[in-house]
């Protein structure tokens, strides 16, 4: 008989619904603490109780609101606070059904029905996100100290909100853990046990089951196993170091493996980041313009004359030629394509016709259209008025007056450029330079008085090289950390990266299902870097691929992106020559990261400026962290001190990622610190220089032969002169969309 079938439960199922519930309630932090928390318990206690109570049995088929069903969730994790509480309340143990978000749906109409007759005057549901009104104090009987236990269960699924929870093979094992963990915790009781998080999430399953967790392990044990005060739940980060070591050495006398990769403390959850609308950082992009040019007229001249009047777009293209009489108006149909970037400058000539069909020259003046592009942002008013315009030839007191429109823009798309600052000063702690490190240490670093690191913050400019963003970068071999933080030019952190502890990721072999959960191949060196937002949005991983045996050196670094926002699964990156990368992160959303240049392009849609920002830092910072090198001895963890680094070519983003920091933990510092000078591995071969231009990849230019569109935004966005196909090879004509073209 499996576990399983003695506990006459699916727990893997209940698992899984488990994780379902906690997503829920993690939109909504309000019902963490404060006064929602409040007249939640009170809703609950005087409210929900009896009339799950009264239904009996019944109750089983009734879902409570949110708010309730969070405060229910936290009371049966202390299953004889639980039971004490209900008897003192209703008098007997009230059973509970676990519901996935289907099931809610049915469960709500049922306890609403009941609700509304039993309590006209208290509403079903409340609004999570308005504060509550005042509600009226009352003697709470319930002695189990729920708030306290939402403080630290509001971390919880922070710990397994990886894809790899939801994984059947590895939540099989985190089963066959689970009983593991409760036979060695009735053996020793006197050894404080801490449950690495996969074991936290059965027993949590099992444990909203009130009645048939007393059942069975009154049964198997011959008393219910009560897990305290339930702190475990922080898992390894936040207990004592003796009660870790207590509890490894319980597991491993008894023959079983305590350490799981996976299912390791992760840290706290990421900072609070303000929402943001679509289209928030549609000011930094490449913005597009029709310009309706509806009338024209030349002022301050002799109204007795007849002029010439030419209009060049910001092309060069010839866009109005007429004949106008001084100080009449003219109305127009003619059009233009402008932006916010290079395009923005009209060219106007002006000649006086005279006899016999010459013209007299007065002048040409060229106009910059900023001002009232500017004043047109995206998804902004537009003007119904025309705007006026006027351009002056100022030799001849002349003046041209235009009358013209914009169209809404569209986003042609984002670039941004590095401003490396290749110092990296040194710290005494990551904490003094980091604005979060509680999401990348553990409490234990955090708590050293002295981890030293280097930091170094670099300015990214956007496509009209203006500042955008700072990023701070953060290297400490102490604290095995590589750290990225995006900053607003309010001085606000938007989005971070930062090393994943090797043991965060489960192994390959540990799960089922390969498309859908991210993993990490520590015997090929892979390592890892979490990017965040507002949540968790995705893991970038990097591997040293060497070359062939001829030539090890002239491997490439390769990447791959597991995405958490949204659709969670893998993304296809691409890898050219010269450390030019691709990242498609949904349909008709990508990103360029030119390594050489120090260059991100991102297509028109993306929404996700600053954590694709981070994703292109993490990526250059993998590059730093897996490329293997020869170090000199007393420099193993600084890559500008190697055998060869004269014959290094450094890049801007090289340089932003840390190439001159001497505290980078990169693989060849991990395996030289772990075996010492003679460390070997796939990992470390092929070492060589910095050299992006000898490494393999992809041929790019043959993607604008095969005429892919983001190959197309990279070389319209980026800038960047590129040796091209001779005609005998082959030539076609990219036309842009404002009508200048370039030939392949």
């Amino acid at each position: 008989m499996t576990f399983s079938q003695r506990f006459r439960l699916n727990l893997i199922q209940e698992a899984k619904t488990e994780l379902d519930f906690l997503a829920l309630v993690d939109d909504f932090p309000s019902l963490y603490a404060g006064p929602i928390l409040k007249n939640a318990i009170r809703r609950y206690e005087m409210f929900w109780l009896p009339l799950a109570a009264r239904e009996g049995s019944g109750s089983r088929l009734l879902a409570a609101p949110l708010d309730i069903a969070w405060v229910w969730y936290l009371h049966m994790l202390s299953p004889q606070d639980y039971e004490q509480d209900c008897m003192n309340i209703v008098s007997h143990v009230v059973d509970h059904l676990p519901k996935n978000r289907n099931q809610r749906g049915k469960g709500l109409q049922n306890a609403r029905y009941l609700w509304e007759n039993a309590y006209p005057t208290e509403q079903f549901e409340v609004d999570l996100n308005r504060p509550t009104p005042f509600a009226m104090p009352y003697g709470l009987k319930i002695r189990y100290d729920i708030e306290k236990a939402s403080y630290n269960q509001s971390k919880f699924y922070y710990q397994v909100s990886l894809p790899h929870f939801n994984d059947i093979k590895f939540l099989e094992s985190a089963v066959e853990r689970y009983e593991h963990h409760l036979h060695l915790k009735m053996q020793h009781p006197q050894v404080p046990m801490v449950p690495f998080t996969d074991i936290d999430l059965i027993w949590h399953a099992h444990l909203h089951h009130p009645l048939n967790y007393k059942q069975v392990t009154s049964e198997m044990f011959g008393a219910v196993v009560n897990p305290g005060s339930h702190d475990s739940s922080l898992s390894l980060g936040t207990t004592l170091h003796d009660s870790e070591t207590g509890t490894r050495a319980v597991w491993s006398a008894a023959g079983f493996k305590y350490d799981k990769p996976g299912a390791v403390y992760r840290g706290d959850p990421p900072h609070p980041i303000p929402p943001r609308q679509n289209g928030y950082y549609a000011s930094l992009g490449r913005l597009q313009y029709e310009m309706k040019i509806l009338q024209v007229e030349v002022v301050n001249v002799d109204v007795s004359k007849m002029f010439t009047l030419r209009i060049y777009d910001p092309t060069g293209g010839l866009v109005v030629d007429t004949v106008i009489q001084g100080g009449h108006r003219r109305n127009m149909t003619s059009q233009c394509i402008v932006d916010n970037e290079n395009l923005h400058k009209l060219t106007v000539s002006l000649h006086q016709k005279a006899l016999r069909g010459f013209e007299r020259v007065i002048g040409s003046s060229e106009t910059s259209l900023l001002s009232f592009i500017d004043a047109c942002p995206y998804g902004g008013a537009i003007p119904e008025l025309p705007w006026v315009i006027d351009i002056p030839f100022s030799a001849a007191r002349a003046i041209v007056r235009l009358s013209a429109k914009l169209s809404p823009p569209s986003i042609e798309g984002y670039r941004f450029k590095v401003e490396p600052e290749p110092y990296f000063a040194k710290v005494d702690h990551p904490s003094v330079v980091l604005s979060f490190p509680q999401s990348m240490f553990s409490p234990r670093d955090l708590a050293k008085n002295y981890l030293p690191c280097e930091s170094a913050t670099h300015t990214l400019l956007d496509c009209r090289g203006r500042e955008s963003f700072k990023c701070r970068v953060v290297h400490s071999t102490a604290g095995l950390l590589s750290a990225v933080e995006i900053i607003s030019l309010d001085g606000v952190v938007v989005a971070s990266a930062h090393t994943m502890d090797l043991n965060t990721l489960p192994d390959k072999a540990a799960i089922e299902d390969h498309t859908r959960c991210a993993y990490l191949d520590r015997v090929e060196g892979e390592r890892a870097m979490l990017i965040r937002g507002k949540k968790d949005w995705g893991i970038c991983i990097g591997k040293w691929q060497r070359g062939k045996v001829l030539n090890r050196s002239a491997g490439q670094v390769e990447i791959t992106l597991f995405k958490l926002k949204g659709v969670r699964g893998w993304c296809e990156v691409r890898k050219f020559k010269g450390g030019l990368y691709v990242v498609y992160l949904e349909t008709a959303v990508f990103v360029y990261v030119d390594l050489k240049r120090g260059l991100f392009v991102l297509s028109p849609s993306a929404q996700d400026a600053p954590e694709i920002i981070a994703l292109a830092f993490s990526m250059s910072i993998l590059y730093l962290l897996c490329k293997p090198y020869n170090p000199t001895p007393a420099n193993v963890s600084s890559p500008s001190f190697h055998k060869k680094a004269k014959e290094d070519k450094v890049t801007p983003m090289l340089l932003a990622a840390g190439y001159k920091s001497s505290t980078v933990p990169t693989n060849v510092y991990l395996l030289r610190s772990l075996m010492g000078p003679s460390a070997s591995g796939p990992s470390l071969d092929g070492a060589g220089t910095y050299d992006l231009d000898s490494e393999s990849g992809l041929d790019w230019i043959r993607e604008l032969i095969r005429k892919k569109q983001e190959a197309y935004l990279f070389h319209y966005m980026s800038g960047v002169t590129y040796e091209l196909p001779s005609e005998k090879e082959g030539s076609s004509t990219l036309r842009r969309t404002n009508g200048s073209s370039f030939t392949l």
